[in-house]
């Protein structure tokens, strides 16, 4: 849904890294997954715990020149 394909990395090992975000606006307690493969990554998503919390996902960056 946020541009990332991740049909390609079907069956490979990928790595997962968690993250605390400290300076996000409400104040909130957000965390931020991020998905790499070989230093690149691949996906990822920002979320609250909270039961009426968020999740949204990370946008891929746009390529540069």
């Amino acid at each position: 849904d946020c541009g990332f394909d991740l049909q390609k990395y079907a069956g490979k090992r990928v790595e997962l890294s968690t993250f605390h975000v400290t300076n996000w606006p409400t104040g909130e307690e957000v965390l931020a997954d991020v998905l790499v493969y070989k230093k690149k990554v691949i996906g990822g998503a920002i979320y609250t715990a909270a039961v009426d919390g968020f999740m949204q996902g990370l946008t891929p960056m746009k390529k540069q020149n």
